[in-house]
């Protein structure tokens, strides 16, 4: 009978310790939970592009990406430890899908990814040529990205 009743208060315990929230500041705190938006091209919904945010400071590890949906949303994915983008200023291009290995019944097949909608000017798919850049703040959420034919439009 002992027994239970101290395990049941280590279970209490232990629920508790989860249910509290943690105290300070941390590098962690320093970003968004979640970088969402928005791409257009020429007006329209860009969609089935992959998206990629690099850090302008070569020090830092933490990027992200995103694949727009059919109505050009988007959502990153950090790919650091951290889940969330780090607070800076990221350069923003697009990455041309590539075919992936796909296996059916043991056989390894190239699968080719779905294709974008359009194919957008060069100079999109370079992260140093695309003019593109966010400036990711603690609080922001969601980002409109406009791209528009024409040189550095």
């Amino acid at each position: 009978m002992r027994c239970r009743s101290l395990r049941g208060s280590v279970g209490a315990m232990l629920l508790g310790l989860l249910a509290l929230p943690g105290c300070g500041s941390s590098q962690a705190d320093s970003g968004p939970q979640q970088l969402t938006g928005r791409v257009t091209y020429n007006g329209r919904a860009l969609t089935n592009q992959s998206i990629v945010f690099a850090p302008r400071e070569d020090l830092d590890t933490n990027w992200g990406f995103a694949v727009t949906d059919d109505g050009g949303n988007f959502s990153v994915s950090p790919v650091a430890r951290l889940n969330k983008l780090t607070a800076g200023i990221y350069n923003i291009y697009f990455d041309r899908p590539a075919s992936t290995p796909r296996f059916d019944d043991g056989q390894r097949r190239k699968q080719q990814p779905a294709a974008p909608a359009v194919e957008l000017p060069d100079r999109f798919y370079h992260a140093n040529q695309s003019g593109l850049w966010a400036r990711v703040e603690r609080g922001s959420r969601w980002i409109q990205i406009d791209l528009r034919d024409g040189p550095k439009a």
